[in-house]
């Protein structure tokens, strides 16, 4: 749904048809690392931090996400609008370029606005102006587990409760 490529981490938001996320980056990642450490001869780590998963309620929280995805480059300094930045699917919401990932589906956070296209686009790029001071929503998950409303982390939790009892 949305992702941003930084210097030294990225922000990805994916919806998986399996549990296996986990394996996915950190075969991702670990490939990724050893080919840019070798190609320009570093020593030490290239990403920073560890990868974290959180499951996100979309229905609630995919705006909040992509828009604070989108911000990274604006609130690091690299650039002075987001529409300059390339490494961000930020470009692709406001269908400044051909869509560079294939699946990138723009439409579960764009319809929050409008099922207008261009409406839609036009309250996204606003609504991303507005909300430039936004916090880190992340840091209101339940346990760095989930993202979401009340109901959605009960649900979690239950499941949490059900895996341990198995």
């Amino acid at each position: 749904y949305a992702y941003c490529l930084m210097d030294n981490h990225y922000h990805l938001f994916i919806k998986t048809t399996k549990p296996n996320i986990s394996q996915a980056l950190h075969y991702l990642n670990t490939s990724y690392a050893n080919w840019f450490s070798i190609r320009y001869q570093l020593a030490g780590s290239v990403f920073q931090g560890r990868f974290k998963s959180i499951l996100v309620d979309a229905d609630h929280y995919a705006l909040v996400l992509s828009v604070y995805i989108h911000l990274n480059p604006l609130r690091a300094g690299v650039v002075d609008r987001l529409e300059d930045y390339p490494w961000s699917s930020y470009p692709d919401y406001l269908y400044l370029r051909k869509a560079s990932i294939d699946n990138l589906d723009t439409s579960l956070v764009l319809n929050f606005f409008s099922l207008d296209y261009h409406s839609s686009i036009r309250q996204y790029q606003e609504y991303i102006l507005l909300n430039q001071s936004l916090e880190d929503p992340l840091k209101q998950t339940y346990h760095n587990i989930a993202l979401g409303d009340d109901d959605f982390i009960q649900k979690i939790k239950s499941k949490i409760k059900n895996q341990k009892s198995s």
